[in-house]
């Protein structure tokens, strides 16, 4: 891999779960240690750490002998993969494709780019750029920096999605458009579907009380019409087949998840409910926590109780990443503003006793 400045072509589309950090680096050439985290805490993340590395080899573009060469001061760049909230000391995250890039303000297609791609487990989390590029290119004259003397590095990591355990041979040759002499749905958007109507019973109180009672309508034609509802799309529908005949659930993407959680929720399937919670704790983020609470406060379940939990633990770092959208948050959920409130009081008051604690003790010391 070519050291320095490259002409490069726009990486491809990732194709696993990615996750991005993004550095601004005030005044690159007086750089101190910078961290910047990315991703969510139940599941493997990364920090991306720029500092500078001190005096370093270099060599003129027309040679690569040591006569040639001097020593200047160079900046260095490292990207770790972070294990699970609450994992064990030993861990392994394989396959995961690594990118570094420093792209040029005065160039749009020059850029200093790095790529891996390994397993990283406790004993090797790390890659970097080690330099990765002299403190002296740092300029806004050269375009590496802006016009705010501001160098920008982006660190991106693209992880292993998990095998879908639906993708099996039963779902590969099940076809829910076929007619069955069970239950049909209908949804605003063709085909009908069909269902058996023994697995609804079975697995759902809400569909038991429905096919089981002749005073609903359903009971006496094992037709359910969802037609008007704006939750019962076909995708979501299909989720929860899927979910009555194998107890699995995929969270492909958190608002399509939440989004089938309020069906779920609507319809009494608390075991349904449970299992996307169980899901989307694997997604939460100080990116998103508060998004996810806006839908889930108040409800209860266990994705509500780890996002409060985290609320409390994050207080600070949350609420500056959701800096912009705390006017909406007052507007639309003022229970859940009323409790980030307070848990910030809480927090403030914390740190003050605290702060009584040290200096009573170093009183007692000097006395």
């Amino acid at each position: 891999m070519e050291e320095g400045p490259e002409k490069t072509k726009d990486a491809p589309a990732p194709r696993q779960r990615e996750e991005c950090a993004e550095a601004v680096i005030q005044h690159p050439r007086k750089c101190r240690f910078f961290r910047e985290p990315a991703g969510p805490w139940c599941s493997f993340s990364i920090c991306l750490k720029v500092w500078p590395m001190g005096k370093h080899r270099s060599y003129s573009e027309a040679s690569s002998s040591e006569e040639s060469s001097q020593w200047e001061d160079c900046l260095a760049v490292a990207v770790q993969v972070l294990p699970p909230r609450n994992s064990c000391s030993k861990w392994v995250c394989p396959d995961v494709e690594v990118e570094l890039e420093v792209r040029n303000f005065k160039d749009e297609a020059l850029r200093v780019r790095r790529l891996w791609k390994k397993t990283f487990c406790d004993k090797s989390s790390s890659v970097g750029a080690r330099p990765l590029l002299p403190s002296r290119h740092l300029t806004i004259e050269e375009g590496w920096c802006n016009a705010e003397d501001e160098l920008f590095v982006t660190a991106r990591a693209r992880f292993q999605a998990p095998a879908d355990p639906l993708d099996t041979m039963l779902f590969r040759k099940l076809d829910f458009a076929q007619q069955s002499p069970q239950v049909v749905f209908k949804l605003c958007e063709e085909p009908l579907l069909y269902f058996d109507k023994r697995i609804l019973v079975a697995r759902s109180e809400y569909f038991r009380t429905m096919f089981e009672s002749q005073s609903w309508l359903e009971g006496q034609t094992n037709e359910v019409d969802l037609s008007k509802d704006r939750l019962a799309d076909r995708r979501t529908i299909l989720a929860m087949f899927r979910y009555l005949m194998s107890n699995t659930f995929s969270a492909e993407d958190s608002t399509w998840a939440l989004s089938v959680r309020q069906f779920a929720d609507r319809y009494g399937m608390a075991d349904f409910v449970e299992r996307i919670d169980t899901e989307l704790m694997q997604l939460v983020s100080r990116d998103n926590l508060l998004i996810f609470l806006g839908h889930v406060y108040g409800k209860g379940g266990r994705l509500e109780s780890f996002c409060l939990d985290m609320l409390k633990e994050k207080t600070h770092s949350v609420l500056d990443r959701h800096r912009g959208k705390l006017d909406e948050l007052l507007q639309e959920k003022p229970e859940l503003a009323k409790t980030v409130i307070l848990q910030l009081m809480q927090r403030d008051k914390e740190s003050r006793k605290r702060s009584r604690s040290r200096r009573r003790s170093r009183g007692s010391r000097r006395h």
